[in-house]
């Protein structure tokens, strides 16, 4: 015969589920007692809900309620306080508020605990005027507060930079019998400091009634840090130890922080090596820090070598690490050392964010900006050198439309040799698109070089590009322009059955040649269907094929096109 289970048992084994926060396996283990008919009491349900309530299953925990009471189980403080806080955290004070009159309907007596945890969740929701109601509500109806609930209150005053009230709070305390202790000080140092108040929080530190902690003196030190005042935070440093507060990690990481962003580096440095001596190990933000400092600064080889020492201590670089050195090596026009290392990333299994892709991208973006200003800025001897120094030099990678600014600009010059040279770098690259094919096509046609720009449309094609109106366009107007308009419209129906719709530019430029050609009735029919499309071409364009109808003698065909005539 096997163990059987009691209600005690069970409770234990959903206590020790619970604080594993395998909710799910509690559920079903709470199941299986129900199953085997093991009456659950309100400690039971107390465990569950309690569990669902931290882990933010609130829904679950209100169902669970609801069941508790159809098995006739009364709900008692433990309960009732759980779901308060529960819904509190959650910042649901309405279903918060309702279980509070629940509660106080069924004779169960609010405690401090159940008020506070409402307080602590209203300052959290910077709701500080609903909590000090509430503080009021609850000596009212008789609950004393604890210095726990001043401490939450006087914490989110000062989160919300409302100091004067928050002083009002400590005066209050005082007068009421509580005695504000070091967490209660160091919430309105920490106000003064958020307040950029920094000098006020350093006398305030200095006549406290009670003794500093090493939260209380590592806030004034990150507060002169982020003033700029690293001689006073460094001085602040030697006065808590000499008072026999041990500064900690965060008190060092600070400081560390704070004269890597000033620039002084090596004080940072010196820093690092008195914490090491003291046995305090460092943290990651130490560590970034410094590693952001040094690539900032150009010491890439420190950088480096402090990345090494990170790993070697047992720290993993996370991707504030990656991203500094990527970002330094990036700025030290080093990009395929930052690719290098982001690849290292991604290999070690640190997820990039944004910022480590954009760092990368930023810079090829940087110079294909660059690179066009000083070709449409007439510079374009500077405009070449920059062009030839990314490349040769290597400084990144660059991309299509790095390439295409380049192209453009050679083809505007009707230097088109030197396009040719660069085009055929791109493809040996696979770094084209149509754009590309397109400003060359236009680049031949305008440097009448008809017969190469139908050579290079075939070109295209061969290598796997899609045409596109453009490209059918420009080659549509050169033709027409060079006399070959039936040349063009043959081209111009290949376009239309492979799917490119041209647009109305190149339906006007094939108008035009074939009026010019004695092609008028083919002319108008291509006028016909531009008109479908309830596209219509330009008066220029009209008026010419009117005239040339009526030269013709085709009255009806001259009358429809002169209905679109706008003079």
């Amino acid at each position: 015969m096997g163990y059987e289970h009691n209600v005690f048992t069970y409770n234990k084994l959903l206590l020790q589920l619970t604080r594993e926060h395998r909710h799910d396996k509690a559920s079903a283990v709470f199941q299986e007692m129900i199953d085997k008919s093991c009456q659950p009491d309100a400690f039971t349900f107390a465990i569950l809900l309690r569990g669902l309530c931290r882990s933010n299953q609130l829904e679950k925990a209100r169902k669970l309620l609801g069941r508790m009471k159809e098995m006739g189980c009364v709900p008692d403080d433990a309960i009732y306080n759980a779901l308060i806080s529960g819904y509190s955290k959650a910042k649901d004070f309405g279903q918060a508020f309702k279980f509070l009159a629940e509660m106080v309907k069924n004779h169960c007596l609010p405690t401090v605990v159940t008020y506070t945890n409402i307080v602590d969740g209203l300052c959290k929701a910077e709701r500080t005027r609903d909590a000090v109601k509430l503080l009021d509500e609850m000596r009212d109806k008789g609950c004393s507060p604890n210095i726990y609930t001043y401490n939450v209150i006087v914490e989110g005053l000062c989160e919300e930079r409302k100091l004067d009230e928050a002083k009002k709070m400590l005066e209050e305390m005082a007068v009421r019998g509580y005695f504000p202790d070091v967490v209660t000080y160091n919430s309105f140092i920490k106000g003064l400091c958020k307040c950029d108040r920094v000098d006020e929080a350093r006398k305030f530190l200095a006549r406290m009634p009670v003794t500093p902690d090493v939260v209380s003196y590592t806030t004034v030190i990150n507060g002169l840090c982020k003033s700029g005042d690293l001689d006073s935070a460094s001085r602040m440093l030697d006065h808590m130890s000499n008072r026999g507060c041990t500064p900690d990690v965060v008190t060092y990481s600070s400081l560390i922080d704070g004269f890597c962003k000033g620039g002084e580096v090596e004080r940072a440095m010196g820093l690092l090596d008195s914490m090491l001596k003291l046995g305090c190990r460092p943290n990651m933000v130490a560590y970034n820090s410094l590693l952001g400092a040094l690539h900032r600064l150009g010491h890439i080889g420190k950088a480096e070598d402090m990345l090494v020492e990170m790993e070697r201590r047992g720290f993993t670089p996370d991707v504030v690490s990656y991203n500094a050195c990527i970002d330094g090596l990036c700025k030290a026009e080093r990009v395929k050392k930052a690719k290098a290392v982001f690849d290292r990333m991604v290999e070690r299994g640190c997820t990039p964010n944004a910022s480590s892709y954009s760092m990368l991208i930023v810079d090829i973006l940087l110079y294909t900006v660059l690179l066009d200003g000083l070709c449409k800025g007439g510079r374009f001897d500077e405009a070449c050198a920059l062009f030839s120094k990314v490349l040769d030099e290597k400084i990144c990678e660059p991309d299509v439309f790095f390439y295409n600014v380049m192209l453009d600009s050679h083809c505007k010059r009707r230097q088109i040799d030197k396009a040719l040279q660069i085009h055929k770098q791109m493809l040996e690259k696979n770094c084209c698109n149509v754009v590309t094919w397109n400003i060359l096509v236009h680049g031949l046609c305008v440097d009448d070089r008809l017969s190469d720009a139908e050579t290079m449309l075939l070109t295209m094609v061969d290598e796997g590009f899609i045409p596109d109106f453009v490209t059918y366009g420009t080659l549509v107007d050169a033709m027409c322009k060079c006399g070959k308009s039936a040349a063009a419209l043959e081209l111009f129906e290949e376009a239309v059955k492979g799917g490119c719709v041209p647009d109305v530019v190149t339906y006007s430029a094939l108008i035009t040649g074939l009026v010019h050609e004695n092609m008028a009735e083919e002319a108008y029919l291509l006028f016909t269907k531009l008109v479908e499309r309830r596209w219509v071409p330009d008066d220029k364009t009209l008026g010419l094929l009117h005239r040339k109808l009526k030269l013709l003698n085709k009255p009806r065909k001259a009358e429809v096109v002169d209905l679109y005539l706008t003079t």
